[in-house]
């Protein structure tokens, strides 16, 4: 038919890209286990969705959101004065800037993928690279290609290096290697702390990154959106748990008063929002923050009607966010939860002998099932294949089979490595932030699957 083949050329490519595990996303999302409603839905342990703190959050939004008539018109496409003025608020108290954050420098968007939409179109020319260590949340490829048709550039940094200065010579590679392609790279992002192992970097790797970032031109997007969820490290006394783990506190680059001596500060946007610290994934309120640069401040005010969120969540948030004595006490409680949880968790991997890197951050642990892996291609072999003798020798299309098996025959969806970029076949991202007896019934269930 004409119509379904004369779209853009933008279109026609988005279309044409293998969305087919966003669809067992959905399909985890849509058909969802209840105790009595759908006893035979998928229990889902692996979607970055904090369900710790429901019960206190709904209380809390339920007893302000009052809908007024301000609410029915349009207001600042940025966020009205007051979410920012609030947002502003929050920054200067938790991420020790070294120079108050202002209202006018944070700009608010309908979530933290329309931020790196936003940033890669403002930064980026069609065709550009985006440099990004793997592993990553690969959420990050469709938020620089549906719009700005870049790209991600996969910088493959081992795990033992993800903290360390060593792993500039791997951006270093890449970039070479996009030069020798005659591909240029614009902007570099940083995900601090990281997803998917949960690490805080360390300040000296950080500021090896800006100073490779600044010789090469380079913008970077400070992704800090689990920047509140810290629940390991100083403050708790607490020791490595390993000899390779290194425990490093969380420090925003906001905090870096030497910044200008690192990089151009011109040259760095900040982004953070509701989804994962104050567990508001469905709100879709994120935002960046650009102290240094007045231009990407002004270009984002000329796009922002694209990208604003409802007046209503605008109201409620405000709110929320001006009740500081709330906010102190919500995020408490929620670092709290995530410890609980993670102690339990890491106790049980310990207790089965599944190997982990220990986290400092985040509603996830990354855990190495490759000799589960293993054992279950062995004991479901297509027609035609061979047994396989080691871990060598698996691939990501045995992890993936598992994976949609999980889901499809075990009914838990869990998040496999390959939708990380992982470096070999056998990670698996697990969510330890939801409800302790949901999140063991769904590890062992899922572990029932896979050792059948």
């Amino acid at each position: 038919m004409t119509g379904e083949n004369s779209l853009s050329k933008v279109a026609m490519k988005n279309t044409e890209t293998d969305n087919s595990a966003f669809k067992e996303f959905v399909k985890a999302i849509s058909d969802k286990y209840h105790a009595t409603k759908n006893p035979n839905g998928i229990r889902n342990i692996g979607v970055a969705v904090n369900r710790l703190n429901e019960k206190e959050l709904l209380e809390k939004l339920n007893s302000i959101n009052q809908i007024t008539e301000d609410n029915l018109d349009y207001a600042d496409a940025t966020g009205t004065s007051g979410l920012r003025e609030g947002i502003a608020k929050l920054l200067n108290r938790y991420f020790n800037p070294c120079k108050d954050v202002l209202a006018n420098q944070v700009v608010v968007v309908n979530g933290c993928t329309a931020v790196v939409d936003l940033i890669t179109t403002l930064t980026c020319d069609p065709g550009n690279a985006v440099l990004l260590s793997s592993p990553y949340y690969v959420g990050f490829e469709n938020d620089v290609k549906i719009r700005a048709n870049c790209f991600i550039q996969k910088v493959k940094v081992p795990h033992d290096e993800l903290q360390e200065i060593s792993q500039i010579k791997y951006y270093e590679q890449a970039l070479e290697d996009l030069r020798l392609q005659g591909i240029q790279s614009k902007l570099l992002i940083l995900c601090n702390p990281h997803n998917p192992t949960g690490m805080c970097y360390s300040r000296k790797a950080v500021e090896e990154i800006l100073r490779f970032a600044n010789r090469n031109k380079l913008y970077v997007l400070m992704d800090e959106i689990y920047a509140l969820s810290v629940f390991r490290g100083e403050k708790w006394n607490d020791l490595p748990e390993n000899e390779s783990e290194r425990l490093y506190n969380f420090e925003s680059v906001l905090s870096f008063e030497n910044l200008n001596e690192l990089i151009d500060p011109s040259l760095v946007i900040v982004v953070h929002g509701l989804s994962k610290d104050f567990c508001l994934n469905g709100f879709r309120v994120g935002w960046l923050v650009s102290p240094w640069n007045q231009r990407i401040l002004d270009a984002a005010g000329v796009v922002s009607p694209m990208y604003y969120i409802s007046g209503i969540a605008d109201s409620i948030v405000s709110k929320l966010l001006g009740d500081e004595e709330y906010v102190d006490y919500f995020l408490n409680l929620n670092v709290s939860r995530l410890r609980d949880n993670y102690i339990k968790f890491t106790a049980t991997l310990r207790e089965k002998g599944i190997p982990y890197i220990p986290a400092q951050a985040g509603h996830f642990i990354w855990i190495d099932l490759s000799k589960h892996l293993l054992q279950w291609r062995n004991k479901n072999l297509k027609d035609g294949e061979v047994a396989r003798n080691s871990t060598t020798e698996l691939t990501f299309d045995d992890e993936l089979d598992m994976w949609r098996g999980a889901i499809n025959e075990g009914r838990v969806y869990v998040s496999s490595g390959t939708n990380f970029r992982a470096h070999e076949p056998g990670w698996y991202r697990i969510t330890i932030s939801v409800p302790w007896d949901e999140l063991d019934v769904g590890f062992n269930q899922f572990l029932k699957y896979i050792t059948k």
